[in-house]
Parts: C-alpha cells; structure tokens; sequence
C-alpha cells in the first residue's frame, strides 16, 4: 500500500516510565500504515482529531485502540518488470528498483507484482535468463533473509527511485535448497576468477558441484591454457538449453512504468515456420540467411477488435491457458468477425531480437494507435488518394498507393523514384504500372510503354482492368491528348495474362531467358 493512503492523527500520550515513548508509539503508527498492518494499544490516551471541524479535544478512557491504515480501492491488477534489488544493511531494508528498460539485459531480475484490493500486494522476484552466477548468488541470500525475517521494510521503486509500494518482510512459499545455495555460491567465486559472466544452469548436480569445487581448488596451481581448457568443458557440462524470452509491454505515455508481461519458454521461434515466400531470388536469399543466423526481424499490426488495455489482457488470459508462442497469440487476437472493418485501436510492434548466448528476446509494445490510420484509411476508402498523401506519407504504410497518389497529383518525378525502390524489393509489385502513368504524365510515352510491358509480364499481384481504367481516368481528368503511342498503351492493357515464366524466352525478342533479360532482378 502507497504512504499516501493511510489518514493522518495528531496523537499525544499519558505515559509513565513502564510505557511507550511518543517516538516509538509513532514508529508503531507509521509501521502500520507503511505495511498495511492493523496494532492495537492498551492505554489511556487523549485524542484530538484534525478532521474533525473546531479541533475540538476528546477526552476519554480508553482500554483499547486499534490503528489500521485507510486501505486504498486499487483494482485487482497485474503486472511483471525487469528490476535490481539493492540492500541496506544498516537500516535492514530492501528496495526492489523497477526498471521500464526494454533490454533484460541490463536488469538482473524480474519482479511479478499483484496489487489486490484493501492495498495488499503480493510479489515474486525471480533471476532473469541474463542473469549470471554472482547475481543468482545475491538473489539466494536475499531470499535466505527474507525467510529469516532479516528485512525490517520492503520497498518497492519506481524509475525515478520514489517508492511506489512500502511493505513489510513478506513471507516466502518457498526458496532454493541449502544444496542449490552451495552450488550457486562456488559457481559465483569461479566467475570472479574467470572475469567474464557464468549463467547458471536450470538443474544441478552434485556432480556439477563437485567439478566447481575442483576448478576452485587448483585454479592457482595451473596455467592459462588448462584455465581456459577446465571453462570450456565446464561449460559443456553447464549444458544450458536455448531460451526464448518475451516481454510485452502495454505503453502508456503518460506514465514512465508501464505495465508488463514476461514470458519464458524452451527453444528459439522457428523463423521457417511463419511461411513466407518470395519470389525475388535475392530476397528469397536474404531471407534464408536470416532463418540460418535467426537475425533480428521487426513488423507492425493493427488491431481493430481490442483497445490496447483488452488486448493485453486478453494476451495474459491466453497465457494462463497455457499458451506462449506470442506470435500465434498476436494473431490470434487480431481476427475480425465482422465484414465491416471497425477502426484501427491499437497498435501491436513485435521485435524479434539477435540471440544473445542461448537466449533469445522478443519484445512486443501494445500502445494506443494513431487515429491518423483511421483518417487514412477513410479517405483511401472514399479514393481521396490526393488528400491522403500525408498521411501516407507520415505512417509508411501503403508504399505502392503512395507512389500513385503522387502519380495523379502531377508529382512525377516522386511517383517514379518511389516505384523505382518498391521494385527493387519485390520485382513483381503493381508499382510498374504507377511508373507507366508517371511516364504518360511527364509526356515520355516510350518510357511508359515499356514499364507497362514489364509490368504485364512479371506482375503478380492483380492488375486488370485496375491499371487500364486508372490510365483512362488520368487522361480524361487532365485532357490529355490521344495519340498512337498513348493508344497502344492502352491496347496494351486491355487483355489480362498470367506472369512470365522466368524461364521463357523474354517478350523483347532478344532470346534469352526473361529472367536473364528485363525479368532480370536489378
């Protein structure tokens, strides 16, 4: 419960040598609405009560009083960070600093808070996969003290370090063996010796044991080459398995801690399970190396069903199900039963992060969407692709569409520099036909001819008639004048084929194969 919630008495006492000083009645006072623990007192003790209008004095014998803080109505929440703990021995208290840094990297543990209604708070502090023998180390003893009633406060820190919870010693379900406490401290005095980080393993031995001890033993008494030698069958023997770790974040912008989700399970998401296909051979080549070396990927989504706030709870409900591959949660969630789409709410990123060791970290931020996707999106449905240029442009999205837009809004030279990049990554794109129209608007009616040609044969994605009746529009809305050459463009596009074969013969009559000619990727 936060200090803030508990109401304030101005108290005086009557006491004789035998009873409590003022200062320690007070402590008892504050210890109570610190840690949302109710105390009673036996003894005649006069009132005056601030909040009571004309600060009248009431006098009385008392046998007993009962002091409870005023308990906040905080809703049922949580919610998960990445924290450190940090301990004051003098004072026996233990702060827990929360941590809204996205890379588990740079925090050690991770904190599970649960705040209930009548201000109680239940946590759970567990190592995270980053984090090394030493800080395992740290984490045992702290929980050695907390089982032994050993801290007089806990507090729990915001970023800025003011406290956002101040507790008690809580009470431990459980916590590591004597066994595991031994393994975990030999295993921390060898990362000293070493220099370099060791992250313990998720089972333990009295085998594993004895082979830290031994190293420990005779590491003064052999060379380096041994020395490196002993590390690296240690770390064989270690045997840590590859993890997956997966933070979602829900952001809110008007607070520094946001609340969080952390996931852990086995094994690495298989890149080649997501289906993708490409039919660029560079790309295709990119994107098998990028399954080989499972490099770091990023993506947007939109959902339209689930404000940001649902959509992270019904994220940690599929997860008390028993669910974990986020991916498959995400898009789950993202399914529409309706034919009408309703508006963009919320704003899904997923970034899968490069391994680092055997861990591998996805983090996922759910933040409320910009309304400028739904302005967007209505004037596009409305076809105002003028008017929708800035925002296109501002979000990203819809590359091809904005390549048109500039096209009918006489920014030529724009259209075909922006076409000219979406063809680049995918050589089968609709934007060889928005460079044919830029070309017919600038005049140069040779140049539009053969991005429409190229565009008949490799194009993979729908063109007709779409292509033929935007051509036919533009030349109506800016009177252009028919000729030959603008005729057989539109001949051109009159009758629907199917993409080339990259194999055939290319259209040009050059005799080569069309993906050796203008099927070429460039």
């Amino acid at each position: 419960m936060n200090d803030s919630d508990s109401k304030t008495f101005t108290i005086s006492t009557k006491v004789k040598k035998t009873d409590y000083s003022h200062s320690s009645f007070m402590s008892l006072y504050l210890a109570s609405a610190s840690s949302g623990q109710a105390f009673r007192v036996y003894k005649d003790i006069d009132i005056k009560d601030l909040n009571i209008e004309g600060y009248e004095s009431k006098e009385g014998r008392m046998v007993m009083m009962e002091f409870r803080p005023n308990h906040s109505e905080l809703p049922f929440l949580e919610t998960e960070f990445w924290a450190d703990l940090v301990e004051d021995p003098l004072n026996r208290t233990l702060s827990i600093q929360l941590s809204n840094d996205r890379n588990a990297d740079n925090a050690p543990y991770m904190v599970k808070l649960k705040f209930r209604s009548k201000g109680n708070v239940n946590f759970n502090i567990e190592p995270s996969p980053f984090a090394s023998a030493k800080e395992w180390n740290k984490w045992y003893s702290i929980l050695s003290k907390i089982r032994g009633l050993d801290y007089r406060r806990t507090y729990i820190l915001g970023k800025d370090k003011s406290r956002l919870v101040t507790s008690a010693c809580p009470n431990l379900d459980n916590t590591l063996s004597t066994f595991e406490g031994e393994f975990l401290k030999k295993l921390s005095i060898l990362e000293d010796k070493i220099g370099n980080p060791i992250i313990p393993p998720t089972e333990i031995s009295q085998e594993l044991l004895d082979s830290v001890i031994e190293i420990n033993e005779k590491w003064e008494h052999i060379d380096d080459a041994e020395r490196e030698k002993e590390i690296q069958q240690l770390e064989k023997d270690l045997n840590i398995p590859m993890t997956t770790l997966i933070s979602v974040q829900l952001k809110n912008q008007e607070t520094d801690l946001n609340r969080m989700m952390i996931i852990q399970h086995l094994g690495w998401i298989k890149y080649s399970s997501f289906g993708l296909k490409f039919d660029d051979f560079e790309k295709r080549k990119e994107w098998d190396k990028i399954i080989k070396n499972q490099s770091a990927i990023s993506y947007v989504v939109n959902a339209r069903t689930f404000t940001p706030e649902d959509f992270f709870n019904q994220l940690s409900s599929l997860r008390q199900e028993g669910e974990y591959n986020i991916l498959s949660m995400v898009n789950k969630l993202l399914k529409i039963n309706s034919e009408e789409l309703p508006p963009i709410k919320t704003n899904i990123e997923v970034k899968l992060q490069e391994p680092i060791g055997s861990v591998q970290e996805i983090q996922v931020t759910i933040q409320q969407a910009d309304d400028d996707y739904n302005k967007m999106e209505k004037l596009l449905f409305e076809e105002k692709y003028v008017q929708a240029i800035p925002f296109l442009e501002k979000i990203g999205a819809n590359k091809e569409t904005l390549a048109y837009a500039y096209a009918i809004n006489h920014q030529y030279d724009e259209a075909i520099e922006l076409a000219d990049k979406i063809i680049a990554q995918d050589v089968s794109t609709v934007a060889h036909m928005t460079k044919g129209l830029a070309y017919v608007g600038k005049g140069e009616y040779h140049s539009a001819f053969d991005a429409y040609q190229l565009g008949i044969h490799i194009c993979r994605y729908k063109w007709y008639p779409i292509a033929k009746e935007n051509l036919e529009s533009f030349v109506l809305s800016n009177n252009t004048q028919m000729t030959k050459e603008l005729q057989n463009i539109i001949e051109l596009l009159d009758k629907e084929r199917e993409p080339m074969n990259p194999k055939e013969k290319c259209y040009c009559g050059s005799k080569r194969r069309f993906k050796k000619c203008h099927g070429k990727v460039r």
